[in-house]
């Protein structure tokens, strides 16, 4: 139960806000950050149950991993089990975005990547946007459970994606429409269920408290299809946002209160 934003902020800037959503006593530890030269090199938050992560950015890639509830829900729907699923025990997702953040350059991250098809995991997807290249690239490799997905994103200025393991086609309209109206705000042209990698029609300043305001808000009539959700035993945790471009990247972290 996770949502993922990316918009263009400037030009080749961009701006990337993801809330977690999680089990209220899940708890969040001390982000991890490594530095050289007095340069953040990357950094990444940390759960602290399990030791992984659900984000990370270092230069000129940021990542994130959202759980494929809806996939799940599939599964238990085909088979009241989940019988089909790799067996005991899974690996912990949160572990992906560490390693490959340890990747000490790009041949290294794509081994990293295609290793992952060999182990064992419950469904997820695993966002990997690039900009240190001319052209901004946004890719997601999935695991559905049954097989594995790489597909490249065909992006230009924004995109958006959520997970939710209830009421997910009610969770999605809403947090999209709410995106839209954000879109349509700040001049660009909304987005919508067909339409996910749209292309630019043009490039403004985006204002990162306005975005962050976006991930911040609740649905009043249902509380679980908010961006800043809540339900019996689970809410929005943090939310993490970077502004990132080819060379340098900020992090704002809002942590469990």
């Amino acid at each position: 139960m996770c949502t993922l934003t990316i918009i263009e902020k400037t030009d080749k800037r961009w701006l990337i806000t993801m809330n977690r959503d999680e089990a209220l006593g899940r708890t969040e530890g001390e982000p991890v950050a490594t530095i050289k030269n007095n340069q953040w090199c990357s950094w990444r938050p940390v759960d602290k149950q399990a030791g992984g992560s659900w984000f990370g950015v270092m230069q000129g890639c940021a990542l994130a991993l959202l759980n494929r509830y809806q996939d799940a829900e599939v599964l238990n729907a085909r088979t009241s089990s989940i019988n089909q699923m790799p067996p005991e025990p899974l690996e912990s997702r949160g572990r992906l975005i560490e390693e490959l953040l340890a990747c000490p350059d790009a041949a290294a991250f794509k081994r990293t990547v295609k290793a992952f098809e060999s182990r064992k995991f419950a469904p997820f997807d695993l966002f990997i946007f690039n900009v240190a290249d001319a052209q901004p690239e946004l890719n997601c490799l999935t695991w559905t459970g049954f097989e594995w997905r790489y597909e490249q994103k065909t992006f230009v200025d924004r995109f958006f994606y959520t997970s939710s393991s209830v009421d997910y086609d009610e969770a999605k309209a809403y947090r999209l429409n709410a995106f839209n109206t954000l879109l349509q705000n700040l001049n660009k042209r909304p987005l919508n269920s067909h339409d996910i990698d749209s292309h630019s029609i043009d490039s403004h300043s985006i204002d990162a408290k306005a975005v962050l305001q976006l991930h911040q808000t609740h649905c009043a009539h249902n509380p679980s299809l908010g961006f800043n959700m809540s339900r019996p035993g689970r809410h929005t945790k943090s939310i993490c946002q970077v502004s990132l471009s080819a060379s340098h990247f900020h992090i704002d972290y809002y942590g469990p209160a």
